[in-house]
């Protein structure tokens, strides 16, 4: 009896192996010499198919997920894509012996019942399986997506309503910057993608300028007076650490000059909580997320959130964003 395959090269269509040390993949047939299809995994397949008589349309779970990280997911935002490699390995590591048109609902269900200890992340890699077979469906390897009506865990909502007090205190032992990023974010409810990659080139005379990552929804906020007073200050501190000047240089810099990332926003971000916290002052934690339902909440109607926020749906930003009790006029 021959060698089991291992699980990252399960998905390959009968006969076919894949040497390592070459980097090639071949085709094996009883009796004869293995045929080299070259190192090239499309293009393999395609010689695949003309020397042999099985089918090729089907496609394996490993190489359809691989392929939608590979060719999908990197164009996403970068957290997005942090996120769908982590989910993948969990995907990948059970639905390994499947081909894609083989996997079922209550293989889905099955799946999610295995991880109810993780119901968050069980979520998380649901949504990712739904994705990949979204794309599946586009690229022709199934008919159907599986995940569509399967099981579900549910979760409990984010309902942290953060005080105007709690966020002056936090600003006491905030980085000058920081308050000043804490202010423009309450203004404008960008995500913490958007507000790292701000820079000179948005602004116009009397607004910002914003493509949003996730969406690509285009947004012009008109500067209110807070906002225009944390933009003056931040381009002050920017154009003195980085030297740039024009329309060259970027909102939230560290002292470097250089544009801060999410990792290194987020440890500067993490020590101001904790002096905050330390102080006694502050006494619970929050988010910086939270400050996106901040600017949400401090809207005067849910029209207005929602265009803030540049959602596609009105029901995300009634659904997640507004924490507070809902403004309505008295009926007569």
């Amino acid at each position: 009896m021959g060698r089991l395959r291992s699980a990252e090269f399960e998905h390959l269509p009968r006969g076919m192996i894949f040497n390592k040390k070459s980097g090639k993949f071949y085709l094996r047939l009883p009796g004869e010499k293995d045929i080299c299809l070259g190192a090239e995994y499309v293009y393999a397949l395609a010689e695949y198919q003309t020397l042999t008589t099985y089918d090729v349309t089907r496609i394996g779970m490993t190489e359809l997920i691989v392929k939608y990280i590979n060719e999908v997911s990197k164009t996403k935002a970068k957290e997005t894509h942090k996120d769908d490699l982590k989910a993948h390995k969990n995907l990948v590591s059970v639905f390994h012996r499947f081909n894609a048109d083989e996997v079922t609902k209550r293989h889905v269900s099955l799946y999610m019942d295995q991880r109810k200890d993780s119901p968050t992340r069980a979520n998380r890699e649901r949504a990712l399986l739904s994705r990949v077979f979204k794309y599946a469906m586009d690229c022709g390897f199934v008919d159907d997506n599986p995940v569509m009506g399967s099981k579900k865990f549910p979760e409990q909502k984010r309902d942290r309503l953060v005080a105007d007090h709690e966020i002056e205190v936090f600003k006491e032992f905030a980085y000058d910057w920081l308050k000043h990023y804490v202010d423009l974010k309450v203004c404008c409810g960008l995500r913490q993608t958007d507000m790292l990659k701000l820079h000179g080139a948005q602004l116009a005379a009397s607004r910002l300028n914003i493509v949003l990552q996730k969406t690509g929804v285009k947004l012009a906020i008109y500067n209110s007076p807070k906002m225009s007073k944390s933009i003056d200050r931040l381009k002050e501190i920017s154009q003195r650490r980085s030297g740039l000047k024009d329309d060259d240089w970027f909102f939230f810099v560290n002292e470097k000059g250089r544009q801060y990332t999410p990792d290194g926003f987020r440890t500067m971000w993490n020590k101001s909580m904790d002096k905050a916290l330390a102080s006694g002052k502050l006494k619970e934690r929050f988010q910086e997320r939270d400050l996106r339902a901040k600017a949400a909440t401090n809207c005067e109607t849910l029209q207005q959130a929602y265009e803030l926020l540049g959602h596609i749906h009105l029901s995300t930003t009634r659904s997640l964003y507004l924490r507070d009790f809902t403004k309505v006029d008295a009926a007569g």
